[in-house]
């Protein structure tokens, strides 16, 4: 019997001491997750809000950025409270832009412990790529289509009985909306090379609609900008791009995914 507590101790102890030497093993519980999103929750909310009260402090430069692409329209405003939360509409959207890192990095910090290291370099690319690709199509909607456009929308007015009055509100979320439109739309590349690496897109799909996705792409451009040639060329060469760029990686993710799976 003796010998039994013996033998039944000494087990204990070197489970024990496997499961010290690997605590990344450990399983977290449910409750530990809920008040570690909680937390990461909370520092979310809160630098967002430092950020909107210090952007709502200088929103002025940022608005007067906005302004500068309506040269030759006269803004008003139609509510009491409409210029108000115009420009709290602005600061909001700039708190979060500059949050945004720190948002990515949350979310981040709070799915990683439960991924491989291969799976942790592809977030991280992902992430980055992400955000630049963002960033990309945010620059090109605000310094090349907008100018076009908005240029088009005051010269379209022949009849001097009209003035241009446009309410600042609707301006607003028509450029914002823009440089959202724009920015989930250089995200191509990046959501190419996630579906290929789950096995859902393949390159030889992507050849094939190519025709299709140009076509696409033209009447794109034909809505969101002048009715000329060169502003909807402008337009539609850098989305064609995105999608030779897209055909590229595509194949690239597909032969490494292929490469993993024989060997």
């Amino acid at each position: 019997m003796i010998l039994a507590m013996a033998t039944d101790a000494q087990k204990r102890a070197v489970t024990d001491t496997q499961t010290a030497e690997s605590p990344a093993r450990s399983v977290m519980p449910v409750t530990a997750h809920l008040r570690e999103l909680r937390r990461r929750s909370f520092f979310c909310i809160l630098i967002v809000l430092v950020l909107f009260i210090a952007a709502f402090v200088f929103v002025q430069p940022l608005v007067d950025l906005l302004l500068k692409l309506g040269d030759g329209f006269s803004f008003v405003y139609l509510a009491p409270a409409e210029l108000v939360t115009a420009y709290m509409h602005v600061a909001f959207v700039a708190a979060l832009c500059c949050a945004s890192p720190f948002l990515l990095f949350e979310i981040w910090a709070f799915i990683a412990p439960g991924l491989t290291d291969a799976e942790k370099r592809k977030g991280v690319l992902a992430l980055i790529g992400g955000f630049l690709f963002f960033l990309l199509g945010a620059a090109f909607c605000y310094f090349i289509i907008l100018p076009f456009t908005l240029d088009f929308f005051v010269r379209f007015n022949t009849s001097q009985a009209i003035e241009a009055n446009i309410s600042f509100a609707s301006y607003l979320r028509f450029v914002l909306g823009m440089l959202a439109a724009f920015g989930a739309l250089f995200e191509l590349p990046m959501l190419t090379i996630l579906l290929s690496q789950a096995g859902v897109l393949k390159p030889a799909y992507m050849v094939s609609a190519r025709k299709y996705a140009v076509l696409i792409i033209f009447i794109l451009a034909a809505v969101i900008t002048p009715p000329d040639a060169v502003s909807q060329i402008v337009a539609a060469v850098p989305m064609i791009l995105l999608y030779e760029i897209s055909i590229l990686l595509c194949r690239i993710t597909a032969k490494k995914r292929n490469n993993e799976k024989n060997s």
